[in-house]
């Protein structure tokens, strides 16, 4: 359990080896590439990376993949062939998978030309839907809206908002000595719409009456004809169009064939750019490539098995300081899920302490008892082997992690339930009560109520905090005296150690006394710490300030110890927001009524309680724990690889 070592490799070899030499580092899944140019020196400065060439190629391979993946979504919405969640991945060779792409892009472009006459279609509906509902209003007017105006009469179309008066626009209209006539058409939720006729010779009285009412005019260009002729020609068009539609939809659907393909070849066009990406990182003359990269140290000798089957020169040699080297974490199945934890914060730098084992056990007791539920814990561990057998073990990355974390922290919770004998709150005795008039209590004692004596939970809950204080000191001693140690000043690591935190424990050990009146070792801590927190200043005064400084830093201790009252803080509020539930269901003294309240409840209360629950539980380890020891900043170790496709499980090796 810590963080893998790490070698850097160097290879040159024959450029007609390349892409087979590139395949055969993805299928193995060994190496991570990375720029070479930072190491180019002597004669092989003059090499340059063709990024011309491949930068085209790569931005075409995205677009491409962006082609597939829309594809793909197409089929998923309208084939109707949708996998079940959870579902694990189907197996393939290695060889199938890199002829993916054999007659894909036909069916991508069949694909693509059925979404183009669908979407024309549905665009077409939508049109004529709009053109029928402009026309709608004046279905009962029996005018052709092609007409004109003539060499004396106006003809004007438009509409008054809503709220406007038309009987007083009729009324205005009208004392223009009767030389204009007003007929309403029919109004929606935002216009009224009307249609005007007046004499010529009065257009402008007749335009300054519609403009004081806020008239727009209306435009009906290329029709001709009432609008009800025009409606019913219209519909005709959309019905006809919508079964246009229909046979688009169901040629869509019968290409439902091609998705186990579209998805196949997404597949290999993402591990296809990863491979463009890799040859960007490679300098290369008209016969020779130069690769440089990162192998595991366990992964060495594999690795030149590989290589042994082309004619190269490599070399695998240590990091050097400086070098920029990639993380990956050796962890067992216990502890590998707390690397959703970690990758959340940071990871590890490189030679560094791997965190999982040394948060496994403070994360799981956090959450479970801030959970505190038997039932919760029961359905944290049903809800984790669900996921796990549906997907018959192909779970990856944070999936991967996050049902194995449930598992753990399903099974503290638990038992942190029984030892405070909650299950779904008080539902026992509430629902034995309901049902014989009797109230029926857990067949056990238990260890602690947080309802009823939640001092104690207090107490428990900071005197862990404090445990995990103490351990991250103490992991930080380790550290100085392991760096200390590679640097060959042991000894200036071990004097750190001691100053550093064994001053603390002494301050600590000595405050736990005094309660029972012995102060000389609070006394004695208090001391080491003035005499030694100022030792790095060169002054006299520097020195002393220093020391006298950083007594201070106990409010800091004391802040930290406090952060932990959230473990009491969470687990009296779930236990209060599930009894309230349980409570209320339990008014009508009906269990038929009960049921639907307590499921709906409890499902609000734990997944609420969920979230909260592992942030409070990660906050603790990012803040209180980690700044006492932890060192950030790795980057993830990313090889060429074919384990991390989306759709297809590849197989390493060829039966």
């Amino acid at each position: 359990m810590a963080i893998v070592k790490m070698k850097r490799l160097r290879l040159v070899a024959l450029r007609s080896d390349r892409e087979a030499l590139l395949r055969d580092f993805q299928i193995s899944g060994l190496v991570q590439t990375v720029l070479f140019e930072e190491e180019a020196s002597g004669e092989v400065s003059a090499l340059t990376p063709k990024t011309a060439e491949y930068g085209a190629k790569l931005v075409e391979l995205r677009n491409l993949c962006e082609r597939v993946a829309h594809a793909v979504a197409v089929l998923d919405k309208y084939a109707n062939v949708k996998a079940p969640m959870f579902a694990p991945r189907r197996e393939i060779s290695s060889d199938a998978f890199y002829s993916a792409e054999e007659g894909a892009l036909e069916k991508l472009e069949v694909i693509e030309k059925s979404e183009r006459a669908l979407l024309g279609s549905f665009a077409e509906s939508a049109k004529l839907e709009a053109d029928v509902l402009a026309l709608e209003p004046w279905r009962n007017l029996p005018i052709d809206l092609a007409a004109s105006d003539t060499e004396t009469v106006n003809i004007c179309f438009g509409a008054i908002s809503q709220g406007a008066d038309v009987d007083a626009i009729n009324n205005a209209l009208n004392e223009i000595h009767g030389e204009c006539a007003l007929y309403p058409a029919a109004s929606d939720l935002n216009r009224q719409c009307l249609l005007v006729v007046y004499h010529r010779d009065f257009e402008v009285p007749v335009l300054d009456v519609l403009r004081g009412a806020a008239f727009s005019r209306i435009y009906f260009p290329g029709i001709k004809g009432s609008a009800n002729d025009n409606i019913e020609r219209l519909s005709a068009e959309l019905a006809e169009n919508r079964a246009k539609s229909a046979e688009f939809l169901a040629e869509l659907a019968k290409l439902g064939s091609f998705r186990d393909a579209m998805r196949l070849w997404f597949d290999k066009i993402e591990r296809d750019i990863e491979l463009e990406e890799t040859r960007l990182r490679i300098v290369e003359t008209d016969r020779a490539i130069v690769l440089s990269g990162w192998v595991r140290e366990p992964d060495v000798a594999a690795l030149a098995s590989i290589l042994a089957n082309y004619q190269t020169a490599f070399e695998f040699a240590e990091p050097e300081p400086g070098d920029d080297v990639p993380v990956e974490l050796n962890n067992n199945k216990f502890t590998e899920p707390l690397s959703m934890v970690t990758n959340m914060y940071s990871l590890p730098a490189y030679g560094n302490i791997d965190p999982n084992p040394l948060i496994l056990p403070f994360f799981c007791v956090f959450f479970g008892l801030m959970l505190n539920d038997i039932g919760y814990g029961l359905l944290l561990i049903a809800a984790s082997v669900f996921v796990r057998l549906k997907s018959k073990g192909d779970l990856r990355g944070g999936m991967k992690y996050a049902t194995g974390l449930l598992l753990l922290c399903g099974v503290t919770t638990a038992v942190s339930g029984v030892l405070s004998g909650s299950f779904f709150s008080n539902a026992v005795p509430v629902i034995s009560k309901m049902l014989t008039g009797t109230e029926v209590n857990l067949p056990w004692n238990t260890l602690f109520d947080p309802l009823a004596d939640p001092m104690t939970v207090l107490i428990a809950s900071l005197v862990l905090g404090a445990i995990q204080i103490v351990t991250g000191m103490a992991i930080r001693a380790y550290i100085l005296i392991r760096d200390a140690k590679r640097s060959g000043k042991l000894s200036r690591g071990i004097i750190d150690a001691v100053c550093d935190v064994g001053s603390w424990y002494v301050l600590f050990a000595g405050l736990g006394l005094l309660a029972a009146g012995i102060p000389w070792v609070a006394l004695a801590g208090a001391l080491m710490l003035v005499c030694t927190q100022g030792r790095a200043s060169k002054s006299i005064p520097g020195k002393i300030f220093g020391g006298l400084g950083s007594l201070y830093d106990i409010t800091s201790y004391v802040s930290d110890i406090l952060s932990y009252s959230r473990i009491m803080a969470l687990m009296l509020s779930g236990g209060v927001i599930g009894m309230v539930f349980n409570t209320l269901g339990a008014i009508p003294n009906n269990i038929f009524v009960f049921i639907p309240i307590f499921l709906i409840g409890h499902s609000f209360n734990l997944g609420l309680n969920i979230i909260g629950t592992f942030v409070h539980a990660a906050r603790l380890q990012y803040l209180e724990y980690f700044g006492k020891f932890y060192e950030d900043g790795g980057k993830p170790f990313k090889p060429l690889s074919l384990a991390n496709t989306k759709y297809f499980r590849v197989r390493q090796k060829e039966a």
